[in-house]
């Protein structure tokens, strides 16, 4: 244990400080945030199967969480070799005790329990000059949109216009279909070549079905090709700034055809909601899904409109470098795996 002025920092136990963490999380992102929500935190940190989560925290003489940051475990393999490394989220500090750097020293700490080459995160708009001035390096991820009821952006737009914009493809929409039961090792992703791209995040069926299935507070809906029962995509409904949006999360698709059906069903079924207006996705430029959105009619979406940083932040810990981690060329990357939305 580490003192920090009156304050100590300690790991948290997963079982009987998750009342406490529970609390900052509810103080610092509010009571109705996902991350305050106990069945979260434990699908979160403890159903992993990867791992469980290592938080730390500062605590106050009372036993009092004031700030933690949380790291989860993840399987990534890094050319052929599959490891785990661990990404950091779910950074909190109650306002009473912010400019002490507390944080900071947190992340030192993390970074001395990991044996991996490489630790990253996702950080949201508060966080993101931290992770930068803490030495971590940004690969920007390109956001993606695709507008399909431009009335409900613009009141000044007549609905009929939405009709010119979004036409629905029935045949493509017939040739998909909703998964309903749990992925099985034919749906996971099949590994890219290595020399293409050598840093990618192991996708199993196990994996899959904790990432996209068993979170009780997560949405996700999945649509397979009939024609190949492998192809699919992962999706859902969120809430940005009060507007509600679909966000396409994962696509593994066999061919450009095939791949163009499955978001095409996706944006149809997106327009069931009346109040849904954008598609947004995120994908590297280098990427196959990249490539298919923006066949499917998608574009980037400017910096100045981006309402995430939406960039995946690395430090390499290690002093041998099997791989350039800071080349967005070697990731092989998905939203799904990060969905910081």
């Amino acid at each position: 244990m580490t003192a920090h002025q009156d304050l100590e920092l300690r790991v948290l136990d997963l079982i009987n400080d998750k009342t406490e963490s529970l609390r900052l999380m509810k103080a610092v992102y509010g009571n109705n945030s996902e991350v305050g929500r106990s069945e979260f935190y434990d699908w979160q940190y403890i159903d992993n199967p990867a791992g469980q989560a290592l938080v730390v925290g500062f605590f106050t003489k009372e036993n009092q969480l004031v700030s933690q940051v949380a790291s989860i475990p993840t399987s990534i393999i890094v050319n052929g070799t599959n490891r785990i490394h661990h990404m950091t989220l779910n950074i909190a500090t109650e306002d009473a005790y912010r400019g002490r750097h507390l944080v900071s020293s947190l992340f030192a700490h993390i970074h001395k329990q990991f044996g991996g080459q490489f630790t990253f995160g996702m950080p949201n708009a508060n966080s993101f000059n931290l992770h930068k001035r803490i030495g971590y390096e940004v690969i920007k991820i390109p956001i993606l949109f695709k507008l399909i009821r431009p009335s409900k952006v613009n009141k000044n737009i007549p609905s009929f216009i939405d009709r010119m914009i979004y036409r629905i493809d029935k045949g493509a929409v017939e040739s998909t279909q909703l998964l309903t039961t749990l992925f099985t090792e034919e749906h996971c992703v099949a590994e890219p070549s290595l020399e293409v791209f050598p840093i990618f995040r192991e996708r199993n069926a196990k994996y899959l079905n904790w990432r996209f299935n068993s979170s009780s507070i997560r949405e996700y809906v999945r649509f397979i090709h009939r024609r190949d029962r492998t192809s699919y995509l992962i999706g859902r409904a969120i809430s940005i700034d009060k507007r509600k949006i679909s966000i396409i999360c994962e696509i593994k698709a066999s061919n450009k055809e095939i791949a163009k059906d499955l978001i095409h069903s996706f944006c149809a079924y997106s327009l069931e909601s009346e109040d849904i207006s954008i598609v947004l996705s995120g994908f590297l430029k280098n990427n196959p899904p990249y490539y298919y959105l923006k066949l499917a009619g998608f574009h980037e979406l400017p910096d100045k409109l981006r309402p995430h940083p939406l960039a995946l932040c690395i430090k390499q810990l290690s002093p041998t470098r099997l791989v350039d981690f800071y080349n967005p060329c070697n990731w092989f990357f998905s939203l799904g795996d990060f969905d910081v939305f």
